[in-house]
């Protein structure tokens, strides 16, 4: 009984993390789109670090659930996607600053260990064939896209010439 009285506690105030935690994906966005790789380098490495301590601390406060994993999946899914679209912004502007940055982050705060990598790739593998890619941030997720796409038609380029690039220089 104990543990539903703190858990009421949890579901009766405001989510401020999460509100947060969206405002932030949205800025790094904006920063992608204004090929403004300073706000990346000043905000990603402790929107990593935040979501990896989320992803451990929703695994405790919802560990009553048979899998508590399947709620706080998203911090991970997130952090995975926004370094990727690092490393491809970073090709379109030609420049490195932003793919430098999410992997100076990455060393700094993941460790590569095998159960850490194997955790990313089932919760992407999750995310990809059992949500078929829209988790809890689809919005935030569509945003990504559309900056994607805006991105490339102003700087007139093919999306498959930028998937040809990067499979030639990976």
């Amino acid at each position: 009984m104990k543990s539903s009285q703190s858990l009421s506690g949890i579901i009766n105030t405001p989510d401020v993390f999460s509100h947060s935690y969206s405002l932030l994906s949205s800025y790094l966005n904006q920063g992608f789109l204004d090929n403004n790789p300073q706000i990346f380098q000043e905000t990603f490495p402790g929107f990593l670090k935040s979501s990896i301590t989320a992803f451990n601390n929703l695994k405790q406060i919802f560990k009553h659930y048979s899998n508590p994993e399947n709620i706080a999946y998203q911090t991970l899914i997130d952090v995975m996607q926004i370094s990727g679209y690092a490393y491809i912004y970073s090709v379109i502007y030609k420049k490195p600053d932003f793919w430098l940055s999410a992997k100076e982050a990455w060393d700094t705060n993941f460790i590569p260990s095998k159960e850490n990598i194997e955790l990313l790739t089932n919760y992407y593998n999750y995310y990809k064939n059992v949500l078929f890619g829209t988790g809890i941030n689809y919005n935030e997720n569509y945003q990504r896209e559309r900056v994607l796409i805006d991105v490339t038609k102003k700087a007139k380029l093919v999306l498959e010439a930028l998937t040809i690039y990067w499979l030639n220089h990976s």
